[in-house]
C-alpha cells in the first residue's frame, strides 16, 4: 500500500513539473560575498542569488559608487553572464565606473573618449518606464540567455508615459509602477538566480511631528525588496587633511533596514575616496580597525598573527594594502567565525576571484 502511494505521488509530481515547467523553481541559490567588507559584515556575509536590493541614501552619500563597485565584483564572479544598467538619470560617468572596477577599452574619436566595456555590461538609457519593462521582458522571457544583474538608477527618475501625456507627476502612479516592478521581477530573478539593484533617494520631508528624511514610495515599497540598505554621509574623522579636498576620504554610515535572511538594524562605515573610489582593501583595513580586530595600544596598531606594531591609522592601512593576501584571509576568517549563520550556503571562495582582480589593478 505504501509503495503504491509513493508511486502515485511521484507520478503526480512528474505531471505537475511537466505541465508547469516554467513555474517550477528547483534551484538552490547560494549567497555571494559582495567584496565590500563593511556591507558583507552587516548583511550576514553576502547577498543571496535571485534577490532584489534597494540602496538608498542622501545626496552624495555613495549610492551609485557602492552599486557600481558591487556590480564590478559580481562581473568577476560571473564572467559569462549579462549585467544591464538602466540609467534613468542620464548622467552615467564612465571614468568613475572604471575607477570603481568596471573594465573598459577606452579610445578617442574627434577629441572625445569612447568607452567599450569589457565583458557583458550593457548601459541603457530608456525614455520611459514602459520601455524598461519591455527590455526586461525580452531579457528574461524571450531569450535563453544568462542575465545575472539588473541595475536601476534611479527609482524616482523613472518617467512613465501617463506622466508624459498629462505633463504632471503623480505619486500614486509612481508607487503603483514600483509595486509592479517588484511583482514583475520577483519570480524572474528567482528562476535565473539574478540580482536586481535599485537605487533610491532619501529626501527631506515633513510629517505631523516636523521635518524628517523620507524615501519616494515610503513604507509602501518596503515589501518589494529582500534587502534594503541606507547610506548617510558622516562627519567621521578619517585622519586625513581636510584642506586637501581631492584626496579626502569621506565616510558614509551604512545601515541595513531590511534583510529577509539575516535580520536588520546592523550598521557599519563605508570609506570612499574622491580619487580612488571605493577601494575594497581600504574598506577591509578601516573596518577591521573600527571593529577592534586590529588591536590598538595608544598610537600603535597590531593585526592578529602579525608581530609588527605600526604607528598610526594611516600607516596601518597602508601596510595592509601592501599585504592584501593577509587581509583577504582575515576577511574570510572573520565572516566564518563572527558573521555567517551556520548552514548558510555562502561561497566565500569567491572572495579570491574578486580580490585577485582588485590587487592586480
Amino acid at each position: 500500500m505504501a509503495d503504491t502511494e509513493i508511486n502515485e505521488t511521484k507520478l503526480f509530481l512528474d505531471k505537475l513539473k511537466k505541465k508547469y515547467s516554467k513555474e517550477i523553481v528547483e534551484a538552490n541559490h547560494a549567497f555571494i560575498p559582495t567584496g565590500v567588507f563593511p556591507l558583507d559584515v552587516a548583511i550576514g556575509g553576502g547577498i543571496r542569488e535571485g534577490t532584489s536590493i534597494e540602496i538608498a541614501g542622501t545626496e552624495g552619500s555613495g549610492k551609485t559608487t557602492l552599486t557600481i563597485r558591487i556590480i564590478a565584483n559580481l562581473m568577476r564572479v560571473y564572467p559569462d553572464d549579462i549585467f544591464v544598467y538602466f540609467d534613468f538619470e542620464h548622467v552615467f560617468d564612465w571614468e568613475w565606473a572604471i575607477t570603481n572596477g568596471i573594465e573598459c577599452i577606452v579610445t578617442e574619436k574627434n577629441g572625445l573618449k569612447q568607452y567599450e566595456p569589457k565583458g557583458n555590461f550593457v548601459l541603457i538609457s530608456p525614455t520611459t518606464g514602459e520601455t524598461m519593462f519591455k527590455i526586461l521582458e525580452d531579457l528574461f522571457d524571450k531569450n535563453d540567455i544568462n542575465v545575472r544583474g539588473i541595475i536601476i538608477d534611479s527609482l524616482p527618475a523613472i518617467m512613465f508615459e501617463d506622466e508624459l501625456l498629462t505633463k504632471t507627476s503623480s505619486i500614486a502612479l509612481g508607487s503603483r509602477a514600483n509595486s509592479k516592478l517588484a511583482k514583475f521581477m520577483s519570480s524572474r530573478l528567482s528562476k535565473k538566480g539574478a540580482f536586481m539593484f535599485v537605487i533610491n533617494q532619501v529626501r527631506d520631508g515633513m510629517d505631523m511631528y516636523g521635518p524628517k528624511l523620507v524615501k519616494p514610495g515610503g513604507h509602501a515599497i518596503k515589501h518589494m525588496y529582500s534587502y534594503q540598505v541606507e547610506l548617510k554621509k558622516s562627519n567621521k574623522d578619517t585622519n586625513i587633511d581636510l584642506k586637501d579636498f581631492i584626496n579626502t576620504i569621506y565616510v558614509s554610515e551604512l545601515k541595513v533596514t531590511k534583510n529577509k535572511f539575516y535580520g536588520e538594524g546592523y550598521k557599519n562605515s563605508l570609506y570612499i575616496s574622491r580619487v580612488h573610489g571605493l577601494s575594497l582593501i581600504d574598506n577591509i583595513a578601516n573596518t577591521f580597525i573600527d571593529l577592534g580586530v586590529i588591536k590598538r595600544s595608544g598610537p600603535y596598531y597590531q593585526l592578529d598573527g602579525v608581530e609588527e606594531k605600526i604607528l598610526g591609522r594611516e600607516n596601518t592601512v597602508q601596510y595592509l594594502k601592501e599585504h592584501p593576501d593577509l587581509l583577504v584571509e582575515q576577511y574570510k576568517q572573520y565572516i566564518k567565525k563572527y558573521v555567517m549563520k551556520p548552514g548558510t550556503p555562502l561561497l566565500l571562495e569567491k572572495c579570491d576571484i574578486i580580490f585577485n582582480s582588485e590587487t592586480k589593478s
